[in-house]
């Protein structure tokens, strides 16, 4: 297999416009890992991060001076439903303004095992964040690496993979308008389940938003992550978007071995993090009936309203020769 991708396109998932129904899989046990956990009590949960509340269509909202009051000083908000969850989960990524993790990754597929690990940062409240994805993944004896940044008008990629390095960058601004223009005129979320487009047009709060654009969850549970409380949720593809890649496949009545079956997210329920994944895994289930992870992604050392301004994010780029990869973007992900 060529490493020729970026590893962000290549942690996403091989690329899906999917799909999702209810299969069998969604009463497999998914969190082998994961040690049940009794309620917390209430001191754990006078937080201060109490969370970003959306509306109906799962957009951010403020919060009443009240509810905070009445959040800070103890009473415990009960969340037992994995939609609400994951919307307030997206709501609290986009609200963070000075956001960065560390993170670890890992891929197996077409018989390969890549691991890695690198940085993530995300800055600013405007329709575009700033952006910085740092990964390095061992590739055999070698290590690749790739840096995205979005500077808030393109998206730069370096990758330094083992047959040289490249430096490209994409209109984002551009794309973005017709990404908006698409889906206002098809009410369909483009390349609604792609890792790295997403990453690329969003990072982790569109990344979550096309997850949830694509899966059907089921019940959410509490549980330990590291030691840190928990929510764990598992999704099958809706039965909508499972169908469109069947098609786009020709994949007759299974989904595309390079493709999973299911998404597993592990979301924080501590005082500090509330909302935060910490883990966000594809699931392939095998023939035995057993469930392989596919990607892993781990998010940790989590911090917020770290000292960051415009400036890091604005890529130096040398005299690198540039490949401007606008278009060839458009018509991968823009075209039916």
């Amino acid at each position: 297999m060529k490493y020729k991708l970026p590893i962000l396109t290549c942690l996403v998932l091989t690329g899906f416009i999917l799909s999702g129904a209810k299969n069998a899989y969604q009463n497999t046990p998914m969190y082998p890992i994961l040690k049940a956990q009794t309620p917390p009590t209430s001191e754990n949960n006078s937080s201060l991060n109490v969370g970003i509340p959306v509306d109906t269509d799962g957009n951010p909202m403020d919060i009443p001076a009240e509810s905070k009051a009445t959040e800070q000083g103890g009473a415990e908000e009960l969340l037992t439903d994995s939609k609400t969850i994951l919307k307030r989960a997206i709501a609290q990524l986009h609200s963070e303004s000075r956001f960065q993790a560390s993170v670890r990754h890992k891929i197996r597929m077409f018989d390969q095992q890549l691991v890695g690990t690198g940085h993530y940062r995300q800055f600013g409240n405007d329709s575009i964040k700033r952006l910085r994805f740092e990964l390095k993944t061992q590739v055999g004896e070698k290590t690749s690496s790739v840096i995205q940044v979005c500077d808030g008008r393109h998206l730069w990629t370096r990758e330094n993979l083992a047959e040289g390095t490249t430096l490209s960058r994409i209109d984002v601004r551009f794309i973005q308008d017709e990404l908006a223009e698409y889906e206002r005129e098809n009410g369909i979320v483009k390349f609604t389940a792609n890792w790295g487009a997403n990453i690329a047009m969003g990072g982790l709060p569109r990344l979550l938003t096309s997850i949830d654009f694509c899966f059907e969850f089921g019940s959410v549970r509490e549980a330990t992550y590291e030691d840190i409380p928990v929510w764990v949720m598992s999704g099958a593809w809706k039965q909508g978007v499972k169908d469109r890649i069947i098609e786009q496949f020709d994949s007759g009545t299974q989904l595309p071995t390079h493709l999973p079956d299911a998404v597993q997210l592990v979301l924080g329920r501590d005082v500090e993090f509330k909302f935060i994944p910490r883990e966000i895994q594809y699931l392939r289930v095998l023939a035995d009936n057993t469930v392989r992870p596919m990607v892993s992604l781990q998010l940790y050392d989590i911090t917020r309203l770290v000292d960051m301004n415009a400036a890091q994010f604005e890529y130096q780029r040398g005299e690198q020769v540039i490949v401007d990869r606008t278009q060839a973007f458009l018509d991968k992900y823009m075209t039916e």
